[in-house]
């Protein structure tokens, strides 16, 4: 014995299989009810958006300019590494190794992925060529 949904569901495709099989065309009940659902929703909208919200205008607002640079107050940025073989890096992915340190990748250019590794010179690869 079945509950809820489920058991609808199951009576409704042994009806539909059965008419089916009777030779019956099930396509035509199918858009009509369809139409109805459309038309209801319609109807509930057009209440909903009925009177002053039909008429009223929207106004743009003007654009925030964005703020001047500044030196944040509390937080100060201190580079802890840089690296000069990426000539215009992207996205950054870092991903973990078990008992080691982790993998660093950087998309280098839109065309390259380049890992980078700390003390070493990063690595380049190009789309269709293999890691050595």
């Amino acid at each position: 014995m079945h509950c809820g949904r489920q058991s609808l569901a199951a009576a409704a495709t042994s009806r539909k299989l059965e008419s089916l099989l009777a030779g019956e065309e099930l396509a035509p009940q199918a858009l009509e009810k369809f139409r109805q659902r459309v038309q209801e929703q319609e109807k509930e909208v057009d209440s909903q958006f009925s009177g002053e919200a039909q008429t009223a205008t929207l106004q743009q607002g003007k654009p925030t300019p964005p703020a001047a640079k500044s030196v944040p107050k509390k937080f100060r940025l201190t580079p802890l590494w840089t690296c000069k073989a990426i000539s215009t890096p992207g996205n950054i992915l870092v991903v973990p190794q078990a008992g080691g340190k982790p993998r660093i990748y950087v998309i280098d250019g839109y065309k390259a992925v380049t890992e980078i590794r700390l003390g070493r010179q990063g690595r380049r690869n190009t789309p269709g060529q293999a890691r050595q």
